[in-house]
């Protein structure tokens, strides 16, 4: 829902008390600064990511924090399905170079805080990321084949001239995912799947 409070004991509670009553040994945090993160510094992101990974240490989990850029929009999509699509492509070794990136860098820390010494960007090219993916929905009583959502009106909007992109607000994109229907005004209001830019 809009309008979440900027508030970092509010959101640390949050996110934590979830993360540690599922009872994990370890957890790597992706923590977002800029105009399309709740945090739009990098001084109040790290303040988030510092308040978090103490709580996680205080309760026993190993806890890692990487501060990630939110100024642009990360991969080439925003709303549920179509973000969806986007990582199950960089699952099956596909898919946008940033998306793959955070990926990389984020399984690298989950790695290192399991003990695993292996390169997590061969097994994410190599596609065996996808098989893992596939038995995962499967154990879970999920189809992994099944079909997703897709938008029965589209709009291209092209361009006027020839050039560029230099910069892509992140908060301006979101914005406009969620009037499309991918996001919440109040509670209780319906989201809609295929929606997004």
């Amino acid at each position: 829902v809009t309008a979440t409070v900027e508030s970092i004991p509010m959101i640390s509670a949050s996110i934590m008390s979830k993360k540690i009553a599922e009872g994990t040994s370890s957890l790597v945090l992706d923590v977002k600064t800029g105009s399309g993160a709740f945090m739009k510094s990098v001084a109040d992101s790290r303040a988030l990511a510092q308040t978090m990974v103490g709580i996680g240490t205080a309760a026993g989990v190993n806890t890692v924090a990487l501060i990630t850029d939110m100024n642009a929009p990360l991969g080439r999509t925003a709303g549920n399905g179509l973000e969806v699509a986007e990582s199950v492509d960089v699952l099956a070794g596909g898919g946008p170079s940033d998306v793959v990136e955070l990926t990389v860098a984020l399984a690298r820390e989950m790695l290192l805080c399991a003990g695993i010494d292996t390169d997590p960007a061969d097994v994410l090219a190599s596609g065996k990321a996808m098989d893992t993916w596939k038995a995962m929905i499967r154990a879970q009583g999920g189809d992994p084949d099944a079909p997703l959502p897709v938008a029965r009106h589209t709009e291209v909007v092209t361009a006027g001239a020839d050039g560029y992109l230099t910069g892509l607000d992140a908060m301006g994109v979101g914005l406009a995912a969620w009037r499309l229907g991918a996001g919440r005004a109040k509670q209780g209001d319906p989201v809609q799947a295929a929606a997004g830019v």
